[in-house]
């Protein structure tokens, strides 16, 4: 049952308080510090664990060095401060649990980690030190570029991550920082651009879970209510990117395993785009579920296909994808199917979006799959609390998830093909295939 929609304020230390509600679980109770940072807390007694995600809402770079820097800041930022060297910050998060994970898209830095309500205030206590106190000497910017480069080296073995990655590349969703690029980052750099996009306003930081509501307010009131750096560096000096040639809208990505993928890539829009709702039933529509249409003409009428799909990447400000994936080795001996016919089989499918539209019977059961989706997204305390810093740091509002049901049922067909229409104009297609399969 969802709960009405209610509002109260009160004020004292400098801090504004607003409660609101979501369709599922306790009150959100929102914080304003006196610094302007903001603070989310869902308490949920039923839970075992405390979730917390903290994020930055950072600018889009279009300078490669730019992004090179914001890259290697969010990923030195656990690597020790001025107070703290990197053993005592380690020590520090095996004691709150373990693992601070790091997460850097165009959009905005999120850091997460999962606890337990009596590490609470420690947890407080190791982001304010981490945000007020931010150092990057030599040794942690060769931590994070260590990082970086594990992190991409890890992916190679992936082909639908590494078809993703080649994808948003094209489309100008995320272009990666060379390594080269990255070993420019200086101290200098580094600090430069931490004081100027780390700021309070631009930070959001969601706690769900099993915690005392009074406690949790005294503690981030207590470790992150103070005003940040501010030290003025000198300019840093930048250079414009080449001119690049036009990728090709057909690209080809090394497979490890005997798994091949085929995918069509489109632009997507961010979580703050009115079409955002529209998007979700669009990903339901199309690839969720047996009775979506992709499950239905690959799998059920053509029989090919071990995985078929669509992903709409919102949460990192990536694109939609629509994929299959097969075994090429047992495809190729069975059946005359091969990867550019899977690519094509692909394409047919956007295109019958538009020739044969949606019923209203197929549009409801994308609308109720999209929205129970978004329900399913609030069972985990971790999932909430990025939910929430997320929505919240897109300038969306801590009661986003609340309404986001209704305005999923409020899609119609006409706005889902308008929405499409739109975005699927800027396309690529990728194909990950085993080198043998490559060679026919």
């Amino acid at each position: 049952m969802r709960r009405a929609f209610h509002v109260w304020v009160a004020f004292g230390l400098g801090v504004s308080l607003v409660q609101v509600s979501l369709a599922q679980g306790t009150p959100v109770q929102t914080m304003t510090l006196a610094n302007g940072m903001h603070v989310l807390l869902q308490p949920d007694p039923s839970s075992h664990f405390v979730a917390v995600s903290l994020f930055v809402r950072t600018p889009r770079e279009s300078l490669p060095l730019r992004q090179a820097e914001g890259l290697m800041v969010a990923h030195a930022l656990i690597y020790g401060s001025s107070e703290r060297t990197a053993d005592k910050v380690k020590m520090l998060f095996q004691r709150t649990g373990g693992v601070l994970n790091v997460l850097c898209t165009p959009d905005y830095v999120a850091l997460s980690c999962l606890t337990d309500r009596a590490e609470l205030d420690n947890v407080a206590d190791m982001l304010g030190n981490i945000l007020f106190h931010a150092d990057f000497p030599p040794s942690a910017l060769q931590k994070a570029l260590q990082d970086i480069l594990r992190e991409r080296q890890k992916r190679t073995s992936d082909p639908y991550a590494s078809a993703i990655a080649a994808a948003q590349g094209a489309l100008g969703f995320a272009v990666e920082p060379s390594k080269a690029l990255l070993e420019q980052v200086t101290p200098d750099r580094a600090k430069r651009y931490f004081l100027e996009h780390y700021q309070p306003s631009t930070i959001f930081i969601a706690v769900a879970g099993d915690f005392a509501l009074q406690q949790a307010q005294t503690d981030f009131e207590a470790f992150l209510d103070e005003p940040m750096q501010s030290a003025p560096l000198p300019a840093a000096a930048y250079v414009a990117p080449l001119p690049q040639t036009p990728p090709s809208k057909l690209l080809h990505v090394r497979a490890a395993g005997p798994a091949a993928y085929a995918m069509v890539v489109t632009a997507a829009p961010r979580a703050d785009s009115p079409d955002y709702p529209a998007f979700l039933v669009l990903q339901a529509l199309l690839g969720l579920g047996h009775a979506s249409r992709l499950f239905m003409q690959l799998r059920g009428h053509l029989g090919i296909g071990y995985q078929v799909g669509a992903d709409y990447l919102a949460a990192t400000s990536g694109p939609f994808v629509l994929y299959a994936e097969w075994d090429a080795a047992r495809e190729q001996a069975g059946s005359p199917i091969k990867a550019e016919q899977m690519l094509d089989l692909l394409h047919t499918q956007l295109q019958t979006l538009f020739t044969k539209p949606p019923s209203e019977a197929e549009m409801e059961r994308a609308r109720n799959m999209a929205i129970a989706r978004a329900e399913l997204a609030l069972e985990r305390v971790s999932d909430r609390a990025f939910l929430l810093g997320w929505y919240a740091s897109m300038g969306l509002g801590a009661d986003y998830l609340q309404h986001l049901p209704e305005r999923i049922h409020a899609v119609t067909a006409d706005e889902l093909l308008d929405v499409a229409k739109r975005y699927f104009a800027d396309q690529v297609a990728v194909l990950a295939v085993p080198s043998s399969e490559k060679e026919h």
